[in-house]
């Protein structure tokens, strides 16, 4: 499940997921394993399954398949979901929406997730796509037994998921893929050796490479999700990519052994700087990889409670018709605050001036309660007026960072002789508090305030 930006992990999820990934490898709704090779579009799965009524179904979603490679093998190079008035097509790692003849509206949002392109429906229907040649169904329960196609009938029994179009049960798994052809006039796909036959050359590479799946950084997973499957299908792959591409046949066939442990609840954290790095080594002055713009960046956006992305200084129209706010940095947001702090606290040209300001008994007792429970006494009385203390722990970088004008308040509250300024204040009187105390109080103070995490 994706909620903020983050994979959660729910292994009571009322979901079941079918799998096309690699050079033609599949594994159906039921679990059932098998790998296939064609040249043309079949269909993965669709709820049109009722012979006696076509057209009454609600989704649709459709591989196209081509060789890759000089072996024979196959992979998906594009797939298309038809979604009531809407055809969505998946291709080159981009997604284009068309128009069908259908008038029915049914919603649905995407959004990215790390390398991944997520399309979620409000019927029960999510992919999770790799914009490269994997791609996860995730379809509810309410589904069950109602779907067909090469991702089988979800009904809970493997034995009968080599389902036809015709709703005939084969053996042969080249009759059931025929079955799902959109076009009857593919050419035929033909593999004379397995790969690593064809190119022995690669074996000792690809078994190399391969053999992360069985080692001790999947060691957790191992007992939730045999490897050996899908070992056998990453050194079948890496053979198999010969003209190019090579690296992306080997991280699908790891990724997929990932996303399998994923799913049971084992999260492996296997990407490396040498091995499938997802995203580019960002530089000091832009550190963080924008998801959303694909970049790198100083500075992030941020989400809605929809999961809509805005960018830094975009306009985001409130629910309420009356207001409106721009995407900012804390730092931006603390800034525009500090102009409405309590007038007491506010840096001021009086402030500044040599008599000091006017400082209630209210915003003493508040001072003093948050400067005393923030720095201990002990650690105060060995600081000097000269020297700076660290700030408390706990306490965010950016407000110390932005509260260092107010340094000038302390200046002026409290002369270096530790006298009262002009006005004098009544108990518990400020000048009890030394300079240093006076500085972070107020600064946490303030933020405390800004915040809403101290009553004014």
């Amino acid at each position: 499940m994706c909620s903020n930006r983050t994979w959660l992990c729910d292994s009571k999820t009322e979901k079941a997921i079918c799998t096309a990934y690699g050079q033609g490898h599949y594994i159906t709704f039921d679990n059932k394993r098998f790998t296939i090779n064609g040249n043309c579009e079949y269909t993965l799965v669709q709820d049109y399954c009722d012979i006696n009524d076509l057209e009454n179904g609600t989704f649709k979603i459709i591989t196209e398949n081509i060789p890759c490679g000089t072996t024979g093998t196959s992979c998906s190079v594009a797939i298309t979901l038809y979604l009531g008035a809407h055809k969505i097509i998946l291709a080159d790692g981009h997604i284009d929406v068309m128009g069908t003849s259908s008038n029915v509206q049914i919603p649905y949002i995407t959004r990215t997730m790390g390398i991944y392109l997520v399309i979620e429906t409000n019927i029960g229907l999510v992919l999770v796509w790799d914009k490269m040649t994997s791609i996860s169904i995730h379809l509810s329960r309410s589904y069950q037994g109602k779907v067909c196609g090469l991702c089988g009938n979800f009904d809970g029994n493997s034995k009968n998921d080599f389902t036809t179009r015709s709703m005939c049960l084969v053996e042969d798994v080249k009759l059931f893929r025929d079955s799902w052809k959109i076009s009857s006039d593919c050419p035929e796909v033909y593999i004379s050796k397995e790969p690593c036959a064809i190119h022995p050359y690669r074996m000792p590479w690809a078994h190399k490479m391969c053999y992360i799946i069985k080692s001790d950084v999947f060691a957790q997973c191992h007992a939730e999700v045999d490897p050996e499957e899908y070992y056998e299908a990453c050194v079948r792959d890496t053979c198999a990519c010969d003209t190019g591409g090579d690296c992306n046949c080997y991280c699908t066939a790891v990724a997929a052994y990932a996303q399998a442990c994923s799913e049971s609840c084992v999260c492996v954290d296997w990407r490396t700087e040498t091995v499938c790095r997802c995203y580019p080594k960002c530089p000091k002055e832009r550190p963080y990889f924008n998801e959303d713009e694909m970049q790198c960046v100083a500075d992030c956006g941020c989400l809605d409670n929809k999961s809509n992305y805005y960018k830094l200084g975009e306009k985001i129209e409130s629910c309420n018709i009356c207001e409106s706010c721009r995407v900012t940095t804390k730092v931006d947001v603390l800034t525009s605050q500090l102009s409405t702090v309590p007038p007491t606290l506010k840096l001021s040209s009086s402030t500044l001036s040599s008599t000091g300001p006017t400082i209630t008994s209210a915003t003493s007792t508040k001072v003093k309660e948050v400067s005393n429970h923030l720095i201990p006494t002990k650690e105060l009385s060995e600081t000097t007026t000269n020297q700076t203390t660290v700030p408390p722990s706990g306490i965010p970088q950016f407000i110390m960072e932005k509260h260092r004008a107010l340094d000038k308040i302390a200046e002026a509250q409290v002369s270096t002789t530790g006298r009262a300024s002009a006005t004098p204040v009544s108990t518990p009187s400020i000048v009890s508090l030394n300079k240093t105390r006076i500085q972070y109080a107020s600064k946490i103070l303030i933020s405390m305030e800004i915040f809403g995490l101290y009553a004014s």
